[in-house]
């Protein structure tokens, strides 16, 4: 997709000059379906002016449907196979509202698959009950009450939810345990989680 901007003539932009363009709803621009990382590499700036071409340049963007890089996974135990304590902390850049899902996909975890167990979140009770897939490896946990753009969130999902670490151990910012949502706010696709 692409917005073209045009000056009309005799109006002009000086070298350095910082310009800020806002798009009212009613020019029909929807936000895209898809996560945007802030000052997401996709979105490309082409000018092509009477002193020269600039040809694909980054622009300055704000997240939209994303979590922030402030995700983290950390088990009570580092002993492969172990059964342990999962305490997940993650930052959401957009509103989950009730009845929104965070996914957490494990590879690697094992357990048998537990259709709804008790977690601790804070802030307390905006994440109550989670479910756990053995098959897709998937930890899902449903929000309870709204939770803030930039709310840090916390959750502890105790060793009684029957799954166990990976039998190969975990490495420190293992690039296949991701983070994703079907949050009405924006659908974020897997993450990488630190």
């Amino acid at each position: 997709n692409i917005l073209l901007f045009t000056l009309s003539e005799g109006h002009h932009v000086s070298a350095c000059q910082e310009v800020t363009l806002t798009l009212s709803s009613a020019a029909g621009l929807r936000l895209p379906k898809n996560a945007l990382k802030a000052n997401d590499s996709r979105l490309r700036m082409h000018t092509h002016g009477r002193f020269g071409v600039l040809d694909s340049h980054a622009i300055v963007s704000p997240a939209i449907g994303s979590f922030d890089s402030g995700m983290s996974l950390l088990p009570s135990h580092r002993s492969p196979a172990a059964r342990a304590i999962l305490n997940i902390t993650f930052v959401p850049q957009m509103q989950l509202a009730v009845g929104d899902v965070v996914s957490i996909h494990l590879p690697g975890f094992n357990g048998d698959s537990s259709d709804c167990f008790p977690i601790v979140s804070e802030p307390l009770g905006v994440a109550v009950l989670a479910n756990w897939s053995a098959i897709d490896s998937l930890l899902m946990i449903r929000a309870e009450r709204e939770i803030a753009p930039f709310q840090t969130v916390q959750v502890q999902v105790a060793s009684q939810s029957g799954i166990f670490l990976p039998t190969s151990g975990l490495r420190a910012h293992q690039s296949n345990i991701t983070i994703s949502t079907n949050a009405a706010a924006g659908v974020i696709e897997r993450q990488p989680v630190e």
